[in-house]
């Protein structure tokens, strides 16, 4: 006997325990069977069946057909004559209603939208211009992978675009090409200046740049800017690299511009400048000018432009912008 007073001898702790438990099990068990406790408790609650059964089938049947038909003609005060309100034609003539509303809507929309180049506008400017962003994915991932569009007809194959987006740019595409000369001109008309002035690109000051519809002060002092970084200009299409300048502003200023230097008067010597100096060039980041550097200190100085091609590191692109300004002459002894 006292064997069992102690097994059940419990203190404060594990009483409260064991109260708490006993009471979630009994509400547990309530909501586990409490339909079966209600019906047992109150035998007057009916069943839906049974409910069903009470009423007779015949009120049923007018009750649903109240609720279901619609009257077949709605009297209007203002003419005094009755008005048809078939169910389908309504519906029909809403979602008409509907579908006008939508369009008017995106007819009345205001989208940000000037000439581009369908090869070089980034994805925040075509959001502006109202093309959905699924057809600007596919836009942007046909120029990763080095497709090109040169015309409408390729611009309107891009799998997502929809007509109407379509319809609303078509007009303001710029396609440009190249000429034998290497420049890039515009497929569209440009349109012309009221003067006829044409600059030479690397000779040119300020003042004169400014003579240009569409360059002020401020772009003038940029493209010297950018001119004296580069060493001088290679080709018209650089100006086009200046910040700031849109394609549909360079593309006004091409017939006013020719680069009569064929070669860079202010050359890099590549195998005697620094890391400091090197990185300021606009074509040369900080990471390709150490590289550039490592590679020069661990083979000796570069001979030709097939010498400096070995650097794996720089894209096709890159070399290409680059090579033009490199004076391949050999280390004198004073690193500049």
């Amino acid at each position: 006997m006292g064997l069992i007073q102690e097994f059940f001898k419990f203190n404060r702790n594990e009483r409260r325990g064991i109260s708490i438990l006993f009471v979630l099990v009994v509400i547990l068990i309530y909501f586990r069977y409490r339909h079966k406790l209600v019906t047992y408790l109150y035998p007057e609650i009916l069943h839906e069946e049974d409910f069903d059964n009470r009423i007779p089938s015949d009120s049923i049947n007018l009750v649903s057909q109240a609720i279901i038909e619609q009257p077949k003609e709605k009297y209007t005060p203002s003419t005094g004559r009755s008005k048809s309100s078939n169910p389908q034609t309504n519906q029909s003539k809403f979602i008409a209603d509907k579908k006008e509303k939508i369009k008017s809507k995106s007819l009345t929309r205001k989208y940000k939208i000037q000439n581009f180049d369908p090869n070089k506008i980034d994805s925040v400017s075509l959001v502006q211009m109202g093309i959905n962003r699924y057809a600007i994915s596919n836009w942007m991932k046909f120029r990763r992978k080095g497709g090109r569009i040169d015309s409408s007809e390729k611009l309107q194959s891009i799998y997502g675009l929809k007509e109407h987006e379509f319809d609303r740019i078509k007009d303001h595409l710029i396609f440009r090409t190249t000429t034998k000369k290497g420049r890039f001109v515009d497929k569209t008309t440009i349109p012309k200046q009221k003067f006829n002035i044409v600059l030479d690109i690397n000779s040119a000051t300020a003042e004169e740049f400014q003579k240009l519809r569409g360059i002020g002060p401020v772009f003038s002092k940029r493209i010297i800017k950018f001119r004296d970084l580069l060493g001088g200009f290679q080709n018209v299409d650089q100006i086009n690299e200046v910040y700031g300048i849109e394609d549909s502003l360079f593309n006004t200023l091409i017939p006013h511009l020719q680069c009569q230097a064929t070669k860079a008067f202010n050359y890099i010597p590549i195998n005697e400048i620094s890391q400091d100096s090197l990185k300021k060039h606009p074509y040369v980041n900080w990471k390709q000018a150490k590289l550039i550097l490592q590679y020069r200190d661990q083979h000796g100085d570069f001979s030709d432009a097939e010498a400096f091609r070995k650097l794996r590191f720089l894209k096709e692109d890159d070399f290409r912008r680059i090579i033009p300004y490199l004076d391949f002459a050999p280390y004198t002894g004073t690193a500049l």
